[in-house]
């Protein structure tokens, strides 16, 4: 009661919401500039069951914005370290390491154990891996991106290949294109570290309205934040009839 009083003091939540949030299990792909935020957040918003999904090692440039890592820590492991830190916040929340790259068998065999996808990767060919087997498995895949100053999000909710939803999904938003592989990182194009803190806020807040089913969500539309103009909207979009991933004869 003492740990989660701040949420429990809010109306949306109150102590039955704190309860669906420790039920809750997040897989959070990427433990970089966003995702390292984001563990601290929902470790520490009680989320009984975390997810790490990262293959990557610890490096000097990571820690200008992946605050959850010291200098002690390079070379290490990304989901390792970040379990070993996040424990220290809160060991109540279950971690579970994924130190391996999602792709269409590792999603097929870990994603039924996760309700909500929490995507803070830079790489667009996993975006749409995820969001492939989110449509598929019915789940809710939040993604947030930064480059530069801004940075964008969204949520899908995902159907399945029976019941398709009548919700946009993130091909619909972002056709796949051959290109995608050779797309830049936010490394190679620049990033604000704040920028990055940001956006995992949004990606939290996301995922706890989604647990307790509260406010309204980013379903169907794009949030768009710019830190340099000190602005933020957003965008509606539309499903696409003919999308290769949500239509009703999606190539799965």
């Amino acid at each position: 009661m003492e740990f989660y009083a701040s949420h429990i003091m809010l109306p949306q939540i109150g102590g039955r919401g704190q309860e669906k949030i420790h039920r809750a299990k997040v897989l959070v792909v990427g433990a970089g500039g966003i995702g390292a935020p984001l563990i601290i957040y929902l470790t520490a918003a009680g989320v009984g069951t975390i997810g790490i999904a990262d293959d990557d090692t610890i490096e000097t440039s990571n820690l200008q914005r992946q605050i959850l890592y010291r200098e002690n820590h390079i070379g290490a492991l990304k989901t390792t370290t970040a379990i070993d830190e996040a424990r220290t916040i809160n060991s109540a929340v279950t971690l579970i390491p994924h130190p391996q790259r999602m792709d269409d068998d590792t999603l097929a065999h870990i994603l039924p154990g996760y309700d909500i996808i929490a995507d803070g990767s830079d790489n667009i060919t996993t975006a749409h891996c995820l969001n492939k087997a989110a449509v598929k498995q019915g789940k809710i895949l939040i993604k947030a991106s930064v480059s530069g100053w801004s940075g964008q999000i969204t949520t899908i909710m995902g159907g399945d290949t029976n019941a398709p939803t009548n919700a946009p999904c993130y091909a619909c938003l972002f056709p796949p294109s051959d290109t995608d592989a050779n797309a830049p990182s936010c490394v190679e194009q620049g990033v604000l570290n704040m920028a990055v803190c940001v956006m995992a806020g949004w990606l939290g807040a996301e995922v706890i309205k989604c647990i307790i089913a509260t406010g309204q969500s980013l379903k169907g539309r794009l949030l768009l934040y710019d830190a340099l103009q000190a602005s933020m909207h957003t965008i509606q979009y539309d499903k696409n009839p003919s999308c290769p991933v949500c239509a009703a004869n999606g190539d799965f």
